[in-house]
């Protein structure tokens, strides 16, 4: 549901511990009880008419329910394998994410695969759900490891596999929700015990709603990037921005153009270009190029002296390809009689737009595998899956209605600069040990004394800073790897500065180096730490590119798990830069520490491709001159 203002209200009503329906205050006139068929019924009236009926008897409590700072997303879980396991749909906030992640913990491995009758469970569910109206989005995601096994003795509507998954992939096609489609998401992982390898592809294609939504993957850690990609996707897709722009008024008739990718008016693909009214100060015959648009082909200005502000409700990219960037906007003007366009040289973003971004409601279903073919692999499926239940509750948070400015969320948020997004995650502040403590086993005395250190919140970055961030900021890539998601590397001390400098001329907040301290606290996992030896494990295989794994290379970002907090690679792939001078550690308990005041070589921290298992513990030190550039060295953001 779109969220009208910060704080909207909710019925919702269940029976047996689950939510049945859930209905906006908003939308209620009134509430009659009365009988209906010998049987007593409720009907919730808006406009004088019955927009929600439900039986008394299906009741058993009702709950206001206050969406605080979070658009609805609503959730549903089936677990299949000899037996289907079934969550019923509830609404996913940060507060709730717990309550799904325990039910997919709780699932159990078994043998057989129900994979037919329960993608066709999820669809009746979907089907007989009573949602609220007017949310963007109703996404089917199905996980298989290989068959079908069993469903045909569940359903005697069908003889063969064919038949059944055919009647499948045609309830995926004609179901709507609320008048919406589904958009179904296949993610197949081939189970070696898999022979028949043309029907798992058909299973693939035909549980999705098209060919671009089915994903054939050759690891878990794939598994788990691609559920990352479909979340942001689904958040991307219920995203909608409003964007108000400043100009002086032109001569009748001047043509006005606004692009959005950077490019010079002429060559841009990505732009909204009207008509310029002098007599009522509007712009008229507004088209939209690459841009969706709920506001139409007349927009009135709102006039401030000489300058007139245009507001533009509802876009979204035609691409799909996340939010329309904001920080590069140029504004261009074509008289009547011109033949070129003129860039208006004193238009600038950071003084003449606005931007709220809105998030509408969405619907996911998620359908797991939990056969025993799995294997040791189940607890990675689990894993991955709550991971997903986490990014989905914090981006719908992150992109809920937001003040104006360029960018996107604050802490913990994620952020657009020049069309590339990154996404801080926000830290919880507390008290740890630093330092070798007894799982970290090392013999350097840089790492000793052990000592108590108090932190107030922050935010670090989720990954390493990319290469493709890198040259949205700066146009260039020092790196000797390759690669739009790989870690920019080759960078020094004194780099990291002058980028964090532009990027925050470019947004508008304040990004820097961690602390040394911040940093080994989020490779702890924070207050969630679990006491590993490498950030998120003790096997350093699964979090990490070392040099037992990483083939003398770097490689994209979160491809390995992610520890407590959701942070990838803060262990191995490349070493990352700190804000601190090195120095030596103090017994006395600290708070908030910075490190020495001067020095002469600035601290990094992680391990990279290239080193031993044992420089890659959270607590290991290492540091260099704050010039140093190198192709193990790179860093992330804090804030």
């Amino acid at each position: 549901m779109v969220q009208q203002s910060m704080s909207q209200k909710f019925l919702d009503i269940y029976q047996n511990g689950n939510i049945v329906s859930s209905v906006a205050t908003a939308d209620i006139d009134s509430m009659v009880v009365g009988d209906n068929a010998n049987a007593r019924s409720v009907d919730f009236y808006h406009g004088g008419e019955v927009f929600h009926h439900t039986m008394a008897n299906s009741i058993d409590s009702v709950k206001l329910f206050r969406a605080e700072d979070e658009p609805l997303v609503y959730l549903g879980i089936v677990g299949f394998n000899q037996e289907l396991y079934e969550k019923p749909f509830g609404v996913l906030q940060k507060s709730s994410a717990s309550d799904f992640k325990t039910f997919v913990s709780n699932l159990s491995r078994k043998d057989g695969t129900l994979l037919y009758y329960g993608v066709d469970h999820a669809i009746d569910m979907l089907s007989s759900q009573d949602f609220p109206t007017n949310f963007a989005s109703v996404n089917l995601i199905t996980f298989t490891d290989g068959l079908d096994q069993g469903s045909l003795m569940m359903n005697g509507s069908y003889s063969t596999d064919e038949q059944y998954l055919n009647a499948v992939n045609q309830r995926i096609k004609n179901t709507k929700v609320k008048g919406l489609p589904l958009t179904a998401y296949s993610l197949g992982l081939r189970g070696s015990d898999v022979t028949n390898y043309n029907l798992f592809q058909s299973n693939l294609n035909k549980l999705a709603s098209s060919a671009d939504k089915a994903f054939e993957v050759s690891s878990m850690s794939a598994v788990r990037s691609k559920l990352q990609e479909i979340s942001d996707q689904i958040i991307s897709i219920s995203n909608k921005q409003t964007i108000s722009m400043r100009i002086p008024g032109q001569s009748n008739g001047t043509l006005i153009r606004f692009t959005f990718d950077g490019n010079a008016a002429a060559n841009s693909s990505l732009y909204i270009e009207g008509t310029f009214n002098l007599s009522d100060r509007s712009l008229r015959d507004v088209s939209y190029h690459g841009i969706k648009a709920e506001s139409g082909s007349f927009i009135q200005g709102k006039q401030d002296g000489i300058f007139v502000t245009y507001t533009f409700t509802g876009l979204q990219r035609k691409d799909g390809n996340g939010l329309i960037p904001t920080s590069n906007i140029k504004q261009y003007y074509k008289s009547a009689t011109a033949t070129s366009w003129q860039v208006n040289s004193e238009f600038s973003p950071e003084n003449n737009t606005q931007t709220t971004i809105s998030h509408a409601g969405t619907v996911i279903m998620l359908v797991l595998d939990c056969s025993s073919s799995l294997g040791t692999q189940f607890s990675d499926m689990q894993s991955y899956a709550k991971d997903f239940i986490d990014r989905v509750a914090e981006n719908a948070a992150t992109h809920m209605e937001r003040p104006f400015g360029n960018s996107i969320g604050g802490v913990g948020g994620t952020y657009v600069v020049n069309g590339v997004e990154f996404r801080m995650v926000a830290v919880e502040g507390g008290t740890f040990q630093m330092g070798a403590t007894s799982e970290q086993q090392s013999p350097d005395s840089d790492e000793k004394p052990v000592h108590q250190v108090t932190l107030s919140s922050f935010s670090i970055g989720e990954t390493e800073v990319t290469q493709e961030l890198w040259e949205a900021v700066m146009g260039s890539n020092p790196s000797y790897f390759k690669g739009s998601r790989l870690p920019v590397e080759c960078v020094s001390w004194n780099d990291c500065q002058t980028f964090i400098t532009k990027l925050n001329q470019l947004t508008g907040q304040t990004f820097r180096l961690p602390t040394e301290a911040e940093w080994e606290y989020a490779a702890r996992g924070g207050n969630q730490s679990k006491g590993y030896q490498y950030s998120g494990s003790n096997n350093i295989g699964e979090v990490a590119w070392y040099d037992g794994n990483s083939s003398s290379k770097t490689h994209d970002v979160a491809l390995k798990a992610p520890n407590e907090l959701g942070l990838c690679d803060m262990s191995g792939n490349v070493w990352e830069w700190c804000q601190d001078w090195y120095g030596s550690y103090s017994s006395s308990s600290q708070t908030n520490p910075q490190g020495p005041s001067s020095g002469s070589n600035r601290v990094y921290r992680g391990g990279s491709w290239n080193n031993r298992a044992w420089l890659c513990r959270v607590s290991n030190r290492s540091y260099n001159s704050p010039s140093l550039t190198s192709g193990h060295l790179g860093f992330r953001l804090a804030q």
